[in-house]
């Protein structure tokens, strides 16, 4: 199964939505699309709006390969259980997000080998079926995507309005997730 998420942001991401069906058709694979704000019903696809956390976590568990936007969390959630993501980031001159704070996360997951990252949506099938999902030795890593989430967040040099108190509330919950609370 393929699990392509658009996140809880509310902004349409219609661009990989839209790409879905031909994730499928192309794939000949079960393609789960939670598609957020986005109205567009890609064929052949099963689509959910928004699901639960729990169901969210389970969809990432099941699927061999998650297709996500590069938000924090998603991100997250994918490296948490053990999946290295596509990454295909909001771009703000296709009028998705407020700015490309979503290119410069999924660039640094990137370098550090936690993702792949696509940001023309034709190219997405030839990097689905190039991609290795499963994600060795996940020991250490939600301390080290603390480390580079940090570092990121402390970075002054790209405005990310609203950002930096969004990935303060990830690591937080992180933590709190990490110590049992």
């Amino acid at each position: 199964m393929i699990f392509v998420t658009v996140g809880s942001f509310q902004l349409p991401f219609d661009r990989l939505v839209e790409h879905s069906a031909l994730i499928a058709t192309a794939t000949n694979e079960r393609v789960v699309v939670q598609r957020g704000g986005s109205r567009v019903s890609p064929f052949g696809c099963e689509v959910f709006d928004f699901v639960t956390m729990a169901e969210f976590e389970e969809h990432v568990r099941s699927a061999r390969i998650v297709v996500s936007h590069a938000g924090v969390g998603s991100a997250a959630a994918s490296l948490r259980n053990g999946r290295r993501p596509i990454l295909v980031p909001r771009l703000h001159l296709h009028g998705e997000n407020i700015d490309d704070h979503q290119l410069a996360f999924a660039r640094r997951l990137e370098a550090l080998g936690l993702a792949a990252v696509v940001t023309d949506v034709s190219t997405l099938v030839d990097a689905i079926r190039s991609h290795r999902s499963a994600l060795p030795g996940v020991v250490g890593l939600s301390q080290d995507l603390r480390f580079e989430l940090d570092k990121f967040v402390t970075d002054a040099s790209t405005p990310r309005p609203g950002f930096r108190a969004r990935a303060r509330a990830v690591r937080l919950l992180s933590r709190k997730q990490h110590l049992g609370g």
